[in-house]
């Protein structure tokens, strides 16, 4: 194993660097519109964290957020400064409807992770980061594992790669991060035991840490209190965020290409067995017959190209038989002519890797409404909702435009074992979009702007 000799852990002063045609409309069935569940969800607040909000000169961030009923949302923003009180900020929804709101209208500090609570629910929130030639988002994160997993990193030439570990609680939390690569597991002393202090947040330099590695899967446990982790990976010319997540034994990719870039699924085995893994791929035409089938070891990730189908509008179902976690990776196509032998080793000339990056987690599970904040929101930008269903009978599903108004409805029908775009035009009144299907789906959206890509989750509202 080599060594691994540089830690730089960049504390709260530090800033990160940072056509489609219209579908077929089906006839029927009718649905009844946004409806909030009877009960439990205005039973209490609803808080999602953002961990990689920027409000630099390099990189700034907006937050769209989105509920089924009338709420105040408090967007909440911890000082860099221990004796400072967060920076805060209300904004109000009225009915069902979907809001963008710029983070440096709540503060200008570098970096600045939010949390988002609101009163009343379903609701949900995402951010972006567009920094100097490089666009990134996702989905925000509402759950709070003792365990998280960060998958889908790497620290190979040309690649940045660091961890943001956010801390929205009082107390101090005190974290401990491992690591597996291709080499196998290991420890990571610095990152033992390591304390976050109470409303504030670090940046782990993973690059400066663990040299040049293919793939670098992070295992955080909070020892006391919690933590929310992120990723942020940067190349010349891109970048991707992306959420810790937690472990299961499906995960399915709605949104997992784009256009030239090499879509690559990341796999970690989370127990101590190895773990006999499936990845279906389903097209616009339905399931490709190129089932990919593989033992994952628990001491080796695995990071499975989907290079044949670069080009074509994919999306991604992972199955196992033990617990692993999981991301989606697309990368700029590598030039093979740029890779450059040097002592017996091959390794990636950086000329040969810049462009856009994109990185995704995956959904548990399907369901049969998901809230989407976001599409149509970004000016001068093309936004994509990507449909996917896996299961073997056709769903009606119909997408709803919301912001300060509700826009014209699309009824649309997903064929079984496919995956639909649909293309959206950026509409100043429009900042999310509810869907909903007669059986469980699985739905993401992909933002496209001049200066990169960025592949996003989408939060179902029921099981």
């Amino acid at each position: 194993m080599r060594r691994f000799v540089a830690l730089l852990i960049v504390a709260t002063l530090a800033t990160a660097a940072m056509g489609l045609g219209a579908p077929d409309e089906p006839p029927g069935p009718d649905f009844d519109g946004p409806q909030a569940p009877d009960l439990g969800a205005s039973a209490g607040s609803t808080v999602w964290f953002c961990p990689w909000g920027e409000t630099g000169s390099e990189a700034t961030s907006t937050v769209e957020l989105m509920t089924l009923t009338s709420a105040r949302a408090a967007l909440s923003v911890p000082s860099p400064l221990p004796a400072e009180d967060p920076a805060r900020r209300a904004v109000s929804i009225i009915e069902s409807g979907a809001r963008t709101y710029r983070l440096a209208d709540v503060v200008l500090q570098g970096p600045a992770p939010v949390s988002v609570e609101f009163e009343a629910g379903p609701a949900t929130a995402t951010a972006t980061v567009a920094g100097i030639s490089s666009f990134a988002a996702d989905r925000c994160v509402v759950a709070t594992p003792s365990e998280w997993w960060l998958v889908g990193g790497t620290t190979r030439a040309g690649r940045e790669f660091s961890m943001r570990l956010f801390n929205p609680y009082p107390d101090t939390a005190f974290v401990t991060v491992t690591a597996v690569s291709e080499f196998g597991s290991f420890e990571l002393p610095d990152l033992d035991a390591l304390p976050v202090g109470g409303r504030s947040w670090i940046d782990v330099d993973l690059t400066d840490l663990a040299g040049r590695l293919d793939d670098l899967v992070l295992r955080i446990v909070a020892t006391e209190g919690n933590v929310i982790p992120s990723a942020l990976l940067t190349a010349e010319g891109g970048a991707a965020v992306w959420p810790a997540t937690g472990v299961s034994t499906q995960w399915f990719f709605p949104v997992a290409s784009h256009d030239d870039l090499t879509t690559e699924v990341v796999i970690a085995a989370t127990g101590d067995s190895p773990v006999a893994v499936t990845i279906e791929i389903l097209t616009v035409d339905g399931v490709s017959p190129d089932v990919r089938s593989f033992i994952v070891d628990p001491l080796t990730p695995r990071r499975e190209s989907l290079a044949d189908f670069a080009g074509e509008a994919i999306g991604v179902v992972v199955r196992s038989d033990g617990d692993v976690a999981a991301s989606v990776v697309a990368e700029s196509i590598v030039d093979t002519a740029a890779l450059d032998a040097e002592g017996g080793s091959i390794e990636l000339s950086i000329a040969a890797i810049q462009g856009p990056l994109a990185a995704v987690t995956g959904a548990p599970q399907e369901a049969t409404a998901w809230l989407l904040p976001g599409p149509a929101s970004e000016p001068g930008g093309l936004s994509t909702i990507w449909l996917m269903n896996s299961g073997g009978q056709s769903a009606t599903v119909l997408l709803t435009p919301m912001g300060v108004r509700t826009g014209d409805q699309r009824k649309i029908l997903l064929q079984p074992g496919t995956v639909q775009r649909v293309a959206t035009r950026y509409d100043s009144a429009v900042a999310g979009w509810l869907i909903e299907a007669t059986r469980p789906i699985t739905v993401g959206w992909a933002q496209q702007t001049e200066d990169g890509v960025a592949f996003i989750g989408g939060v179902a509202i029921d099981g």
